[in-house]
């Protein structure tokens, strides 16, 4: 039985792009040298910010030309994680042939929502390591600068894993029959690491305010349960919820606008 592979998915800020790319090429990286992962780069980098750069820009006129102001662009793009089968070794052919068949997947998948994005919108770099991986951004902006919010959709993410389903079946002679459905105890991991890394970004959105101490603690009181099994820090989780509901109340009162709160479910 081969187990199950999963797509992760988030939203890529403008201010992170660089840092993102940066960490995806960064084969010095902790992460990176204790798995002995091999970096393949696929896409033209530079192209890829110019484009970028280029719908943030359209981006931000649409919205003055438009009487809304110069209102400040969030999200660009999305960041996806593409798993192959767990322990099934992929050659560097099969990983670049994978990840060519499925930007063809993607392209088409945007077309059934009327939007035309071409393989240059697309960056992808492969891990090639015992679980190897492909990590791809996509587009969240079209080529006019205009949101494509239909990605924002969890039809979106299911058709990705679906196509990348039959895509990775095709190459490796796999099959979805024989995978191993995830455990009840699994998905609640996966869905409490997601709140986790989403509790982060929101807590990192307050560091510039002069009253940040509170907000870097509970940074690094995350990063330590991230690094731990979740689902076995139960005490942790229920004490990073209150504190988060603790700073909404004490924002609110206090008339500072604040950001929707994440929740866990």
């Amino acid at each position: 039985m081969l187990k199950n592979y999963t797509v992760r998915i988030k939203n890529v800020r403008v201010d992170k792009m660089k840092l993102i790319i940066n960490y995806l090429h960064n084969d010095s990286h902790k992460n990176h040298t204790k798995k002995n992962t091999e970096i393949i780069s696929i896409s033209d980098r530079e192209n890829f910010e110019k484009i970028t750069s280029s719908k943030i820009e359209k981006n931000a006129q649409n919205y003055i030309r438009n009487g809304k102001g110069g209102k400040k662009l969030k999200v660009s793009s999305k960041s996806l994680t593409f798993n192959t089968p767990k322990n099934y070794a992929c050659t560097e052919k099969q990983l670049k042939t994978i990840n060519t068949k499925l930007n063809e997947e993607i392209i088409k998948l945007y077309k059934t929502y009327n939007v035309e994005i071409t393989e240059n919108e697309i960056y992808s770099v492969i891990h090639k390591q015992e679980n190897s991986h492909i990590h791809t951004i996509l587009p969240y902006l079209d080529i006019f600068g205009n949101c494509i919010r239909e990605t924002k959709s969890k039809r979106f993410l299911h058709e990705l894993k679906l196509r990348f389903t039959v895509v990775t079946d095709n190459v490796l002679g796999t099959s979805f029959k024989d995978y191993e459905k995830l455990s009840e105890a699994q998905n609640d991991n996966n869905r409490v690491i997601d709140y986790l890394n989403e509790l982060k970004g929101f807590y990192e959105s307050y560091l510039a305010l002069e009253d940040s101490k509170y907000y870097k603690n509970q940074i690094v009181m995350i990063d330590r349960v991230l690094k731990e099994n979740p689902i076995e820090v139960n005490s942790d989780i229920e004490k990073i919820t209150k504190n988060s509901e603790k700073v909404q109340d004490l924002r609110i009162k206090s008339k500072i606008v604040t950001k929707k709160l994440p929740t866990i479910w």
